[in-house]
């Protein structure tokens, strides 16, 4: 048997999320679900580099924008979309209306990505003056950001993050005391997600299967790492036919 070394290029750490977009080969596979169609990255970055320019343009640049779904390609995207244009907020879909308020309220959040249809209390908790966008995927799986309420207007032309740019806030759990925001850096996501490419010593070859929640910084660095050298599997459903399934096409 032998034994796996770790990816040269994985060396050198890079130091934001588009330098750590920009290191996988472009007709490589980089993402994988259920139903829908394999991303590859250059597929992946032009979504995304899309999504974060819609972003921009509708005055979210630089602003916290909290992303309400499922895991799923989509969230996916949105939190790479909202990485890149300003902060994104991942919070649980299944919060109440009034938990929803505070984490918006602490984050001082202002916009929200969600799919149309799926979170009625996130919708409902929403403060004033707040931009909603609805995530809406093709037929094709091409992830569009359509309006659905707030200001919008113009905004500006989204531009590249600097590493100690904000890329993702957490909140702690609050099983003890109040939730707190944890800010998480560019330098901070891209150092995590080296850290477990070089543990785990994963290549360009090997493919991985996500399930856990997106919304923690140990499976949001996860996603980071396995998602930029090889497939990222989500699994939408917890049963484990399913999840037997996929193993078996991997």
């Amino acid at each position: 048997m032998h034994e796996k070394t770790a990816p040269a290029l994985y060396e050198k750490i890079a130091l934001t999320l588009p330098e750590l977009l920009a290191r996988g080969a472009s007709d490589a596979p980089a993402l994988l679900a259920p139903d829908r169609t394999e991303l590859t990255f250059r597929t992946l970055r032009e979504q995304v580099y899309a999504l974060a320019e819609h972003l921009a343009s509708i005055g979210l640049g630089g602003n916290r924008i909290a992303v309400v779904m499922e895991n799923g390609p989509d969230l996916v995207l949105s939190l790479l979309a909202a990485s890149l244009c300003g902060t994104a907020v991942p919070l649980n879909p299944k919060y109440r209306a009034e938990e929803f308020s505070f984490y918006y309220e602490d984050a001082n959040v202002k916009g929200l990505i969600a799919v149309p249809g799926t979170v009625p209390d996130a919708l409902a908790a929403v403060p004033p003056g707040t931009i909603v966008v609805h995530a809406v995927a093709d037929q094709s799986g091409v992830l569009c950001f359509e309006p659905a309420a707030g200001p919008g207007g113009s905004g500006r032309r989204w531009q590249s993050p600097d590493p100690d740019d904000v890329a993702i806030l957490l909140h702690t759990s609050g099983t003890t005391r109040r939730p707190k925001g944890v800010p998480i850096r560019h330098r901070n996501v891209t150092a995590s997600a080296a850290n477990i490419v070089n543990a785990c010593v994963l290549t360009p070859d090997d493919r991985s299967l996500c399930v856990m929640p997106l919304r923690s910084e140990e499976h949001t660095s996860e996603l980071q790492s396995h998602s930029f050298i090889s497939y990222a599997v989500f699994c939408l459903k917890k049963k484990n036919t399913i999840i037997t399934n996929i193993l078996h096409n991997i």
